[in-house]
């Protein structure tokens, strides 16, 4: 038998408001999305791990996330213009200088329900 690949995951929630200005352009029934509005954001980030005794401990992991998109992303709440896709790749970028070289991934939900989910392969040393 093989040993499992073992992932810590985090999830976190934030009140944000965004918008999408084209959105009319695109996609007229959605045009309502141009004007700023509000979300709770939903973000869970896993983490390849290389143990089964918790290399990265998942309490201070989240703090380090929840103070970047307080500080970083989502300064007063405000994302301006910035997509699920946008915040996820932030935050991605952020957790693989913390981490190194290890297999993530990032889901941003708007209000849990719609959203975006990124993969950060291994990057090969």
């Amino acid at each position: 038998m093989s040993d499992p690949t073992i992932f810590a995951q985090v999830q976190l929630r934030f009140e944000g408001l965004h918008c999408w200005p084209e959105a009319g352009d695109f996609i007229p029934e959605v045009a309502f999305l141009s004007n700023l509005h509000r979300h709770i954001f939903h973000v869970t980030v896993k983490v390849e791990q290389y143990h089964d005794d918790r290399d990265i401990e998942y309490i201070a992991f989240k703090r380090k996330l929840e103070a970047h998109v307080r500080e970083e992303i989502a300064p007063g709440g405000n994302l301006g213009r910035q997509s699920c896709e946008q915040i996820g790749t932030k935050i991605g970028r952020h957790v693989q200088s913390l981490v190194g070289s290890r297999s993530i991934s990032v889901t941003v939900l708007e209000d849990g329900e719609n959203g975006a989910v990124l993969y950060f392969p291994k990057e090969a040393l």
